[in-house]
C-alpha cells in the first residue's frame, strides 16, 4: 500500500468510518482499488480537480472504492455501499469542519451521494 492510501485508511479508522470488517484484512490491495472521486471513465484532469475539491471526503471515497471492488454485485449491496458513503461523508463533516462551514459540506455530501445513486450502477457492476 502506498503512503497516501495508508494515510487515508488510518484516517478512516481514526474517524470511525463505517467499513466492511474485511477491509482491514485487505489493506495491501487498497492502493490498486482506490481511484478517488468519480468513476474510472472520468478524464484524468477532471479526477484531479474533484479529488482536490472534495479532499475532505477522501477517506470515505477509499471505503466506497473498496465496497465497489469487493462487494457482491447486487442492487442491495449497491444501495448499502452508497448509503455507507453518505454516512461516512457526514461523519467527516461533523468531525473535521467548523460549524459555520459544515452546512456547505453536508450539502456537497448529499450531492455526491445522489450522483453515486444515479450514475454509479455501471461502475459498481464492473467492480
Amino acid at each position: 500500500m502506498n503512503h497516501p492510501t495508508l494515510s487515508l485508511f488510518f484516517m478512516a479508522k481514526v474517524h470511525n468510518l463505517e467499513m466492511d470488517p474485511l477491509m482491514s484484512k485487505d489493506k495491501n490491495n487498497l492502493s490498486a482499488i482506490f481511484n478517488g472521486c468519480g468513476p474510472e471513465s472520468l478524464p484524468n484532469f477532471a479526477r484531479k480537480f474533484l479529488d482536490r475539491y472534495f479532499s475532505l471526503f477522501a477517506p470515505a471515497f477509499l471505503v466506497h472504492d473498496w465496497d465497489y471492488a469487493k462487494l457482491e454485485k447486487t442492487k442491495e449491496n449497491f444501495k448499502i455501499s452508497n448509503k455507507r458513503l453518505y454516512k461516512n461523508m457526514k461523519i467527516l463533516v461533523k468531525n473535521r469542519c467548523k460549524w459555520y462551514t459544515s452546512w456547505y459540506f453536508y450539502f456537497e455530501s448529499w450531492r455526491l451521494y445522489g450522483a453515486c445513486k444515479t450514475f454509479g450502477w455501471s461502475a459498481f457492476k464492473k467492480g
